[in-house]
């Protein structure tokens, strides 16, 4: 990859009208922008320029993208585990969604009338696979595969490897992670999961696992926290470092 854009396409080198076929080792990373000056003719950049780049790739230097900036907007906003919300909003104030370990790991604030988030995604080698840092958005460079389609983020483990992370963005006022670990530095987890719990008609809900053995769904209907000043210091879920206290410290019940 030249650039390190976070968003890119899958040039193919040699060139597809040279040599069908969609091996891996025949796939380089490019920005829409570079694959589009590699594929001119003739290419303004070459295949010589492309190969080197490719033996030292931007994101392997630095160890991640270059941040990508989320357009988020609006006095509300939404973040959606399987059929369990959480919803910030304006006048209420910012929130941290979960603090694990001490740790705020997703969070959501206010700031010149638009919605600033910060969350992290780990896997379960604990290493961090995604991260929105107030709106702006990397991956790491070892990540596997990055699939970004439409507003659907789908990250891979290796070759025919069961998927790690789904996140879609909806701008402007909502995240839905469908699938995915949340996780401290000290190792607690909390995990995203389209399975959770089996409706009576054979469909599944999803929603979110608690290290506990808990666990946080809408059950048959759709259901959402919406968060309040009141909240003991702002925080909506804690769970501390023995991963054996989980304490929901927003007030009253879900809204169904």
């Amino acid at each position: 990859m030249v650039c390190g854009d976070a968003l890119f396409d899958l040039h193919h080198e040699p060139p597809y009208n040279e040599e069908r076929g969609h091996r891996e080792e025949d796939l380089i990373c490019l920005c829409d922008k570079h694959h589009r000056r590699a594929g001119t003719t003739p290419p303004l950049l070459t295949r010589e320029e492309v190969l080197e780049w490719n033996a030292n790739p931007w994101c392997q230097r630095e160890g991640a993208t270059k941040p990508e900036a989320c357009r988020f907007g609006g006095d509300e906003f939404r973040m959606r585990f399987g059929s369990f919300s959480f919803v910030a909003e304006e006048a209420r104030g910012g929130m941290t969604v979960f603090e694990l370990a001490g740790k705020p790991v997703l969070a959501l604030t206010f700031r010149n009338g638009r919605p600033v988030l910060t969350l992290e995604l780990y896997n379960k080698l604990r290493r961090r696979v995604l991260h929105i840092d107030e709106n702006q958005l990397s991956f790491r460079a070892d990540n596997y595969d990055v699939e970004w389609k439409d507003n659907l983020i789908t990250v891979r483990t290796g070759f025919r490897q069961p998927i790690l992370l789904e996140l879609a963005l909806v701008p402007p006022s909502e995240i839905h992670i469908r699938k995915g670990f949340l996780l401290s530095y000290r190792g607690v987890w909390v995990e995203v999961t389209p399975r959770l719990w089996r409706r009576p008609d054979g469909t599944w809900t999803g929603g979110i696992r608690l290290p506990n053995g808990g666990a946080l769904c809408g059950g048959d209907d759709d259901a959402e926290i919406r968060f309040a000043a009141a909240a003991r210091e702002n925080v909506a879920i804690r769970i501390d470092e023995t991963a054996r206290g989980v304490a929901v410290d927003h007030p009253g019940q879900p809204q169904r």
